[in-house]
């Protein structure tokens, strides 16, 4: 029997999957996160570990793998991919034949749409949009890290309205109700000690990172939703940087027709009130595309990249086994 493994290695958790040449899965195993970004002993230390919860009770496997993929976090460069594909393939618990990585959008997409063409586009903590056309060519706009881009996403929406704060205490701006959110969210006893927050003692004795801040995104959704004004531009303002993303990825692989397809991940675009307004907006801007549900998670995405990569084609019956077997293992990954 030929085993196949999806690795999901994302900024926060590892999940792993194995299924059998006829689309089964078969197990399932999750660990820490294995971004590059936490250096690379942690990042091996969370494949194996993920990878020995997925395999721990398979019943009847032989102790190798034919081919496996992983979408990861942080990997863009052609060295990077290398980097991390060796270190899944050094992983001494399997034994792994062919071995393929991509940055973890890639794997969103190939799971979110099964292997058709399409654009996905995430906007959670960072933000990021990637598309493939039917003749493989990709595309990626934005996802350059919150000190160059993040247009659109929670850091975003955050760190513009600190600035919009700062404004209202000072006088130099409109007031807004945001103020006394995020004076609540950073424990704040005055507006200076956001300084100390943020350059040193955070919530942990340690600096505020990207994800703390981020963290106060949902405020400024709340703000918008009540009527507040300057709450409601920030995110018009990032949602425009989105659409903007996803047109210039249309554009560049000249998507047109059933290709216009459209997933949206993450916790800020699939915030009810700001897909909404981003819906709205997106027909205007291109009124052919469609936004679609994601068939498969990104984990099941790299598990067909790994049958890919090993020349297994993905047909009708796999598909339907994949979305059979999927449910029982969707809720725990």
């Amino acid at each position: 029997m030929d085993y196949y493994l999806g690795i999901d290695a994302g900024g926060t958790r590892t999940r792993c999957v194995v299924a059998d040449c006829h689309g089964h899965i078969l197990s399932y195993g999750t660990s820490s996160t294995a971004s590059l970004a936490a250096g690379k002993d942690k990042v091996f230390q969370s494949l194996n570990d993920g990878i020995s919860a997925c395999i721990d009770g398979l019943q009847g496997f032989d102790g190798y793998i034919v081919s496996a993929f992983a979408g990861a976090a942080s990997v863009v460069l052609e060295d990077e991919r290398k980097l991390f594909s060796q270190l899944v393939k050094n992983v001494s618990i399997v034994n792994i034949g062919a071995v393929g990585t991509h940055h973890d959008i890639h794997a969103a997409l190939k799971g979110g749409l099964c292997e058709s063409p399409g654009i996905a586009l995430i906007s959670g903590t960072g933000s990021s949009c990637y598309g493939i056309n039917k003749d493989e060519k990709s595309w990626q706009a934005g996802g350059w890290e919150c000190v160059v881009d993040d247009l659109g996403s929670a850091y975003y929406m955050a760190s513009r309205a600190l600035g919009v704060i700062a404004k209202d205490v000072d006088g130099r701006g409109e007031p807004t109700t945001m103020t006394p959110c995020a004076y609540d969210y950073f424990k704040l006893q005055s507006w200076p000690e956001i300084i100390k927050r943020l350059h040193t003692e955070g919530f942990k004795g340690k600096p505020l990172g990207k994800k703390d801040i981020a963290g106060f995104a949902p405020y400024v959704c709340k703000a918008a939703e009540q009527g507040d004004a300057a709450a409601l531009k920030i995110i018009e303002t990032g949602v425009d940087e989105l659409i903007l993303m996803v047109k210039s990825v249309c554009d560049n692989l000249g998507l047109k027709g059933e290709e216009q397809k459209l997933i949206l991940t993450g916790s800020v675009i699939n915030n009810p009130f700001i897909r909404s307004i981003f819906q709205k907006k997106l027909k205007n801007v291109l009124p052919e595309m469609q936004v679609c549900d994601s068939i498969f998670p990104p984990v099941v995405g790299a598990l067909l990249e790994a049958m890919r990569i090993n020349g297994l084609e993905v047909n009708d019956e796999i598909k339907k086994n994949l979305k059979d077997s999927v449910v029982d293992i969707c809720h725990l990954l």
